[in-house]
């Protein structure tokens, strides 16, 4: 053998050694994609659970603030209607109150204004028709002459 010769020689090269790097990521091994497919399966169960439980606590959530509302609603009705009701009974007993002889102004303040005036105008003075429903007061010159239920 020729000592220039390489034929029949055995060279040992070294390799340069690479740098180890900070974070290694490891894959995952599956068996037949099995584990991958239970682990998609999982998601999807896990976002089915999320969505519902949000879809819920809407829902949940709108019936209640609707169930306050018309709570709200309700009371207010009640208030009103009851206000109403006191002012009718004031006025009811406010009828009894009115006598023969009683100004407009009086009557005024004891049943409120009329729904109509019906007025005729003669050398006799002023005559008034005040229309209350079906009930109806008769005025001459400002003083109540007469009623007609």
């Amino acid at each position: 053998m020729n000592p220039t010769s390489n034929v029949g020689r055995k060279y040992h090269v070294q390799e340069e050694e690479k740098p180890t790097p900070k974070y290694v990521v490891r894959e995952v091994v599956t068996h037949s994609g099995k584990c991958g497919k239970m682990k998609k399966l999982i998601y999807v169960i896990v976002l089915i659970g999320f969505f519902a439980i949000s879809s819920y606590s809407q829902e949940r959530d709108y019936y209640k603030e609707k169930f306050e509302f018309e709570e709200r609603l309700q009371k207010e009705q009640f208030l009103q209607w009851d206000k109403e009701r006191q002012e009718q009974e004031r006025i009811q007993q406010n009828w009894k109150k009115i006598r023969l002889g009683a100004t407009k102004e009086r009557v005024i303040s004891l049943v409120g204004k009329p729904d109509q005036i019906n007025r005729t105008v003669g050398e006799w003075g002023v005559h008034e028709q005040w229309v209350y429903g079906r009930t109806y007061l008769y005025f001459e010159n400002g003083i109540l002459t007469a009623w007609q239920d």
